[in-house]
């Protein structure tokens, strides 16, 4: 369902104000652990995708025609934030920047200053009441609905926050972050703040901050959970997962919450 941009004030309301979406009765969002990812729709376009942290059926949460990319869950697990594209030239070919209430599935789409370049990756500033968009080098900030989105360049001096909200930070307190090893689009490596890089697979794509002890990627085809100190690896099964499911976002949901199924479960 796409909401009309106009009423954006309406965007964090609760979900019964907005009635049945994808996700009812499917995951209960924000409580339990889960993911939302990309991937290949039966049409050949690219949805977004969720499903249980610890495996189990994915469920499509998006449905149209454009191309959708680098999603970031926020903290409160409610909200989403992507990039979208057409897949065709158009007199727009910068990617929209959408973010969506998973709860409601009420949307609002902004796009940066023309000026300001193709923006690369999003992610949620703390508190989830604004958004850092990373466009070739600079760093671009806005504030998220109801406010209106007034974008502001992050200057060298105040760019460690919106920094560390589009890194993939590993630990609490963070002591490092997950990069891509060497210049190619595979491995999977950690780098701490003093510089020191270790590798941890050198096939695997995607890292991304598993809670607060573990980190996951995919490798040959598997999605592993691998801890971040002693302990034994895990590897999520997911059901009915669309081709090509990537670019995964984890929310840990709320402890002891994930006991609890929603009416209706599947």
């Amino acid at each position: 369902m796409t909401v009309d941009r106009r009423v954006a004030p309406l965007f964090l309301l609760l979900a019964a104000a907005c009635g049945v979406t994808p996700l009812t009765n499917k995951l209960d969002v924000g409580s339990e652990a889960f993911v939302v990812g990309i991937g290949e729709a039966p049409d050949g376009m690219t949805d977004l995708y969720a499903a249980p942290a610890s495996g189990g059926t994915v469920f499509r949460v998006t449905f149209n025609r454009l191309q959708e990319q680098k999603p970031r869950l926020s903290a409160s697990g409610a909200l989403l934030v992507y990039l979208r594209s057409s897949p065709v030239e158009t007199a727009e070919p910068e990617p929209e920047i959408v973010m969506l209430n998973l709860l409601t599935m009420a949307e609002r789409g902004v796009r940066l200053p023309a000026d300001a370049g193709r923006p690369t990756a999003v992610a949620w500033l703390p508190g989830d009441s604004a958004v850092a968009v990373r466009a070739g080098g600079p760093i671009w900030t806005f504030a998220a609905p109801p406010e209106p989105p007034r974008f502001t360049r992050v200057s060298s001096a105040d760019s460690s926050r919106a920094d560390s909200a589009l890194a993939v930070l590993l630990g609490e307190p963070p002591f490092a972050r997950i990069e891509t090893c060497g210049t190619g689009a595979a491995g999977v490596c950690i780098r701490t703040a003093s510089g020191e890089t270790s590798a941890i697979d050198s096939t695997g794509q995607g890292g991304l901050r598993w809670g607060t002890d573990s980190l996951g990627f995919f490798s040959g085809g598997t999605f592993t959970v691998r801890p971040l100190g002693a302990g034994r690896a895990r590897y999520p099964a997911w059901r009915s997962a669309p081709a090509g499911f990537r670019e995964l976002t984890y929310h840990p949901g709320r402890p002891g919450a994930a006991a609890v199924s929603p009416p209706g479960r599947r």
